[in-house]
């Protein structure tokens, strides 16, 4: 993988998290209007369904019936991310969508967004230059 390319990938990925955190943020807004603690199991099955919905979107690329306005801005804003198609992007993620609306308990700030790439990038980039050596040596 050229320094360009994982700089792209990097950029991409940082924007896409911007993305599904300021969307996850504008759901825990909306969501969150009363202190009873029944109200967690809603608050989840919302975050779950919209998740759902995105990782559907990051691997279809097909647009969801009748989005609300919130989840069409979201759907807007990665669309341009997820093109041109990548595989590790592709990967990486649906699996971090689940993490942010899902599995989290992230703190929704950009240095989240640092360490998810800080984490993530160094994978993708050792796994596309490891193939990228072994097609030169073929």
């Amino acid at each position: 993988m050229t320094q360009a390319s994982s700089d792209d990938i990097k950029e991409r990925l940082r924007s896409i998290l911007r993305c599904l955190i300021d969307y996850k943020k504008t759901l825990m807004k909306d969501t969150l209007t009363s202190q009873v603690p029944n109200h967690i199991n809603v608050v989840k099955t919302t975050l779950r369904r919209q998740c759902n919905i995105l990782t559907e979107f990051m691997k279809t690329r097909e647009m969801p019936d009748n989005p609300d306005t919130d989840l069409l801005i979201c759907l807007n804003c990665l669309s341009p991310l997820l093109t041109p198609w990548d595989m590790d992007l592709s990967i990486v993620c649906p699996d971090l969508c689940k993490g942010i609306f899902v599995d989290s308990d992230f703190n929704m700030s950009d240095s989240i967004i640092e360490k998810i790439i800080e984490n993530y990038c160094p994978t993708l980039d050792d796994v596309s230059y490891v193939e990228e050596e072994n097609i030169q040596t073929v």
